[in-house]
């Protein structure tokens, strides 16, 4: 008897993973080629579930940039989320990367940059703010909401002993008077702290006490011209807590004379309990991670909003994975998601999008007003070397004299003009001591 022959087992063949949705088609994207245009308006991949329905629900109805009302629900919301302590097992977060031990809560700040009497800025805030309270009146009743900052130490203050609920909104309506207030008390530093989500007031001198995993929230309002000014006076700002903030230029956006359809009360109504829904849900959640689609598309987005650009615009975008994956949490939060997808990130790029044009426009180059500091170094020190053709290290310095604190940004002056082909710097020779630096002239 003949045995019967062995068949093979069929080969499974290895699934097809899951194709992910388009991009958005900015990512990646050049640059504006004029720095003086106006960021493109947010694309509809940013105004999705609940905060997107809030945001046009209101769009008709209201003078306030679409932009300004997003993402100050989406920061308040965020705050709103979870800032208790961290034993208790109820703050949501996600890792800044896949697999990665880093967390990211849903602290935001954002400052929103328009001109006076046309930004309305107050406006989009007062709107959300009245939206906010209805969903949970208590936050804005207890000392969760705050007006006001000014040093560490006031800061600190605010959390109540002991501290279960660290979630603190700050609602800062002249952001420039905070910002001068900043080497005060190391309050920039707390700031970062703060946002960073670890330990502040350990810096403290006159205060020891300390506040651990804080849920710190601002938003800001400020004019353009005043917030350059202050950038130009203290590079501490671009290179530290500038990087934090979503900076979201705003004007009017329509003109609206007459209200000839009333306001769907209906609607706002039930998103008011969608919110309550999603907070409620949001505060028994811990984990969140990305979903497959989402994993699948992570490594082209994670390249697309890393740092890019060169001098203050690279400073002040630098920290653009974090802030899209807080964004990203926010929104699958507020979809009542167990994970971060697709078209969460797609929403949070987006706004990264917004933001990042936002700075390049607050860096436009109308006149000497508005160039950053490094660009006016650069132009003295080219202005010099037309004229010399070579210089040392040391007169470069001498050119600055009078200004000490300039001098902290002459070596991303210096990189300019090389990267521009109008100057090389090499070294000298010495039989003793530090070799002189040379600057040499390359241009017309």
């Amino acid at each position: 008897v003949q045995p019967e022959p062995v068949q093979p087992e069929p080969v499974q063949p290895e699934p097809v993973p899951a194709v992910p949705q388009a991009l958005p088609q900015a990512w990646p994207r050049p640059k504006p080629t004029a720095p003086d245009m106006w960021p493109e308006p947010l694309a509809e991949d940013a105004f999705i579930g609940p905060a997107g329905k809030f945001a046009n629900l209101l769009k008709p109805h209201t003078v306030a940039d679409p932009a300004g009302i997003l993402l100050s629900l989406l920061t308040g919301f965020g705050s709103m989320v979870g800032g208790f302590d961290e034993a208790l097992g109820n703050r949501p977060y996600a890792p800044l990367i896949p697999g990665g031990s880093a967390k990211q809560y849903t602290s935001l700040y954002t400052a929103l940059i328009g001109d006076t009497s046309e930004g309305y800025k107050r406006t989009a805030v007062n709107e959300v703010l009245d939206f906010l309270k209805k969903v949970d009146p208590s936050f804005f009743k207890d000392s969760n909401f705050q007006a006001g900052l000014d040093t560490t130490e006031g800061l600190i203050s605010m959390f109540p002993d002991p501290q279960p609920d660290k979630r603190l909104l700050f609602y800062l309506q002249e952001f420039t008077k905070q910002l001068k207030l900043l080497p005060v008390a190391s309050l920039g530093e707390t700031l970062c702290e703060a946002w960073d989500g670890g330990l502040i007031g350990k810096g403290s001198q006159t205060n020891r006490a300390t506040v651990t995993h804080p849920a710190v929230a601002i938003i800001a309002n400020t004019v353009p011209e005043k917030l350059c000014r202050r950038l130009k006076r203290d590079d501490s700002i671009e290179d530290g807590l500038g990087n934090r903030f979503l900076w979201i230029m705003v004007r009017q956006s329509q003109i609206l004379s007459r209200i000839t359809k009333p306001l769907d009360q209906d609607e706002y109504d039930y998103l008011v309990i969608v919110f309550q829904e999603a907070l409620k849900k949001a505060m028994e959640r811990e984990l969140l991670v990305l979903d497959a689609e989402a994993d699948q598309a992570w490594d082209s987005i994670y390249a697309a909003v890393s740092p890019q650009g060169k001098g203050s615009y690279r400073s002040m975008t630098t920290r653009g994975v974090p802030n899209v994956v807080r964004l990203a949490l926010v929104y699958a939060l507020l979809d009542e998601s167990k994970f971060i997808q697709l078209n969460h990130l797609k929403a949070a790029v987006e706004i990264w999008r917004y933001n990042e044009d936002s700075v390049m426009y607050l860096y436009k180059g109308e006149g000497k007003a508005q160039m950053t500091r490094e660009m006016l170094a650069a132009e003295k020190i080219e202005n010099e070397l037309r004229d010399k053709r070579v210089l040392e290290g040391t007169s470069i310095n001498r050119l600055f004299s009078s200004h000490k604190e300039w001098t902290r940004i002459l070596p991303r002056a210096l990189a300019l003009l090389v990267e521009a082909g109008k100057i090389k710097v090499s070294k000298g020779t010495s039989e003793g001591g530090r070799p002189p630096t040379y600057i040499e002239w390359l241009g017309d």
